[in-house]
């Protein structure tokens, strides 16, 4: 009789050892729904040995029959809790009745001599009233419950995988707004958002022959900057009679943004660049100064430096002196203009202990001088991933590189 024992637990054993395979492999079968029934079987003919040999009617282990109920009543129908109560008073009745016609030995390991005892009436009827009660009071608390969390999580999908279909569409509607393709094959860019919409944007605006540059970055992060940014598209091509006086159009473009920034602001720059004279006219709005490449090094772009846009109304930049103003300077040939946001040069390293800026970023820039514009930008890009560790930034990358011939 041990000798079978032994077998039925090993059978049970393997087939534990089996079905956590499958689920560590997610394979399709333990997703069909009649299986658990089958599964409850085994649950509770493994349950039924354990109780066997811990000394039948009187063993401590009956408890865990309600165990089985509580984690069968894990799903949204009552059915495969039902079932596991009466699978459980099914087998634990068959086994006190075999054990009873002597089919089964009399086994309690917990027992100092391994014997079990021969079960009372009274034993054995509360036993069941034990195990019944026990297993009912589970499935009652747990099942309902488990169906409202299941239909809440459901819900909660539903509503996730909307907005997921709405900023994927969002995604789609912004990069639409960014230009497709340099203007000219002296510039080229880089775009990357932190997050599937980003708080950067930029635009090229042809005008009077020459290229206009516009590049800003929204305050914040995550779709509220990335509105902000989407607006910026129509308030520049509303503004773009504007392009040739840069100061004229951030000025047009802050007393737009007043009031619809609910608290953020942007910094901007503006370049108009005249390709055959080298010269550019400018005005940043509280933005990262670009570095300028050539021969000598890499330096910063002088000149004034105003608030960001959306901040004060045009009125108060000149009552406290901080009205946009121009700066005009000629560039040699064969210098190189670099504009960007602060997620390239903020960017950190692996370790969090210094920033691209403070890093590669100079050396970066003088080694790749010579190549051309879109050559530059990919290693730069490059570049960047290497220092950080992953091609998954903290925040908004964007690069326009112009090269002056």
């Amino acid at each position: 009789m041990h000798e079978i024992v032994f077998r039925i637990t090993t059978i049970i054993v393997a087939y534990i050892v089996l079905w956590t395979t499958l689920i560590e492999l997610n394979i399709g079968i333990i997703y069909k729904e009649n299986l658990r029934y089958l599964r409850l079987i085994i649950d509770s003919c493994g349950l039924t040995i354990g109780i066997l040999i811990t000394g039948g009617a009187s063993s401590p282990g009956i408890v865990t029959y309600a165990g089985t109920t509580g984690l069968a009543s894990l799903y949204i129908s009552k059915r495969f809790g039902v079932f596991s109560i009466a699978t459980n008073v099914t087998l634990f009745n068959a086994m006190l009745f075999l054990v009873h016609e002597g089919i089964l030995p009399r086994i309690n390991v917990l027992a100092p001599d391994g014997l079990g005892s021969e079960s009372t009436m009274a034993e054995i009827i509360l036993a069941n009233i034990m195990m019944i009660l026990y297993s009912i009071i589970l499935h009652l608390v747990i099942q309902p419950n488990y169906r409202n969390l299941h239909t809440e999580r459901a819900e909660l999908k539903a509503r996730n995988d909307a907005m997921h279909r709405e900023i994927t569409l969002a995604r789609r509607i912004q990069e639409k707004l960014i230009p497709a393709r340099s203007p000219d094959e002296s510039i080229a860019f880089l775009y990357k958002p932190m997050d599937q919409v980003g708080g950067d944007f930029f635009d090229f605006i042809e005008h009077d022959g020459k290229i206009g540059i516009f590049l800003c970055d929204v305050s914040g992060h995550g779709v509220p900057a990335a509105l902000i940014a989407s607006m910026m598209k129509t308030i520049v091509l509303q503004a773009g009679h504007r392009a040739s006086d840069p100061a004229t159009f951030m000025s047009y473009i802050n007393e737009t943004l007043q009031s619809r920034t609910a608290g953020n602001f942007v910094t901007a720059f503006y370049a108009s660049f005249q390709k055959s004279s080298r010269s550019i006219v400018y005005c940043n709005a509280g933005h990262c100064s670009p570095y300028v490449i050539d021969q000598t090094g890499v330096r910063e772009l002088e000149g004034v430096k105003s608030v960001p846009l959306g901040l004060w109304s045009n009125d108060e930049l000149r009552l406290r002196n901080r009205a946009f103003s121009n700066v005009e300077i000629n560039l040699i040939a064969d210098s190189r203009i670099l504009f960007y946001t602060d997620g390239l040069t903020e960017t950190r390293c692996e370790n969090g202990d210094l920033m691209f800026e403070e890093g590669p970023l100079q050396e970066n820039l003088v080694a790749t001088r010579q190549q051309t514009s879109a050559a530059a930008v990919e290693d730069l890009h490059r570049a960047l991933a290497r220092f950080h560790g992953s091609n998954s930034f903290e925040d908004d990358v964007c690069v326009i590189c112009l090269d002056i011939k």
